[in-house]
């Protein structure tokens, strides 16, 4: 009797690649819903932060972007949240299987370096290294998500228009303010991050 191929067999690269693009989209989608009334809360609370917040809560938040954008304003930015999120999800996860791996071997032939550390390296770096690619792209999401007033052309405020407007008035460095910042905070949260991934699938025999 023939046995047939069991279902992880079937596999392959191509079933494994629609998987990760399906995945990827998905998470896009979510994370930018999200980010809208996050960019949205923080933004405003930072420029009213000696007044009364505007908003009372995440659900506050989004009942006013409903009611004075409509629908559409739960994805104003969502092709930008796009561009940021595939090269960052490429990069973070690529960067953090590959120095995962290594610096694991490394560990596994000395007693100075701990599995404990190189998990926690290789979860800031990928972190860290991720947000280096695309913070210029974070800019000019959080600016096209907060624009309420965009003046001639209205809805059709385009990435690339605002790119444009903050290279003219601002220059090249405002594509990069606050960098130092957000890398300096990845590196730890990203780092705990796997660490605490890793632990769970120990634990769960994943």
């Amino acid at each position: 009797m023939v046995s047939k191929p069991s279902k992880q067999a079937n596999k392959g690269p191509t079933g494994k690649v629609i998987c990760h693009v399906i995945l990827l989209c998905v998470c896009t989608f979510v994370h930018h819903l999200s980010s809208i009334l996050l960019t949205q809360m923080t933004t405003f609370s930072l420029l009213l932060l000696f007044l009364p917040s505007i908003h009372s809560g995440t659900m506050d938040c989004a009942r006013k972007v409903l009611r004075s954008e409509g629908p559409s304003g739960f994805f104003k930015g969502f092709a930008v949240t796009a561009y940021r999120e595939v090269p960052s999800l490429g990069l973070y996860f690529l960067t953090y299987k590959n120095m995962h791996t290594a610096l694991h071997d490394i560990s596994d032939l000395s007693t100075w370096f701990p599995s404990m550390a190189a998990t926690l390296l290789a979860g800031g770096c990928a972190g860290a290294s991720s947000w280096v690619v695309v913070y210029p792209i974070d800019v000019i999401k959080t600016v096209v998500q907060t624009t309420t007033d965009t003046g001639p052309g209205g809805a059709n405020l385009s990435p690339l228009s605002v790119a444009q407007r903050l290279l003219r008035e601002h220059g090249v460095r405002v594509f990069f303010r606050g960098m130092g910042t957000t890398v300096t905070r990845a590196f730890p949260v990203n780092g705990i991050t796997f660490l605490g991934y890793e632990k769970f699938k120990t634990l769960m025999d994943i």
